[in-house]
Parts: structure tokens; C-alpha cells; sequence
């Protein structure tokens, strides 16, 4: 049997909304799976290994800079070299 791949080109925002739909599906699919549903749980594994395949292709999201210390850096010259005291220097 031959397999046939379609290539599509998709944006990031495109590939997280099919992402956060495949994963609602997943949920629905895990509930009909538990209640007995007629073909859910094969439905539900085909779904996981697209789901498998998509979310690699999807770019992490830049992580936000974190203030470290905030005002206390800002104020008190923290994230400065420090200079020695002058009434030490002696």
C-alpha cells in the first residue's frame, strides 16, 4: 500500500489553533471512550498521533523577560559593578 503526504505550509497561529482544537477533541474523545462509545477509542489514538505529530512543529513561545528585583534594582544600583567603600579603602 502507498502512502501519500499533502504538504501544506501553516503559520504559527494556524498550527496552535488546530493544536488547541486536536487537544478539545482528545477530551471529548476520552469522555465518549470512558462511557463505551462505538469506535471512540480508535478515533481518540488517531486523533493523539496527529495531535503527536502537530504540536513539534509548533515554535515555543518567546518567554517573557522576567524584573528581577525590580525596583530594588533600579534604586539601589543593583546589576552594577560594585565600587569599594570609601572608608574601607584605606
Amino acid at each position: 500500500m502507498q502512502s501519500t503526504q499533502n504538504l501544506m505550509e501553516l503559520t504559527q497561529s494556524e498550527l496552535t489553533v488546530l493544536e488547541t482544537a486536536l487537544q478539545t477533541q482528545v477530551k471529548i474523545l476520552s469522555v465518549g471512550a470512558h462511557a463505551g462509545a462505538e469506535n471512540a477509542e480508535d478515533r481518540l489514538n488517531e486523533v493523539k498521533r496527529v495531535l503527536a505529530r502537530i504540536t513539534p512543529l509548533r515554535k515555543p513561545a518567546a518567554e517573557p523577560k522576567s524584573v528581577v528585583l525590580g525596583w530594588f534594582q533600579r534604586h539601589l544600583g543593583m546589576g552594577k559593578p560594585m565600587r569599594p567603600c570609601p572608608a574601607r579603602a584605606k
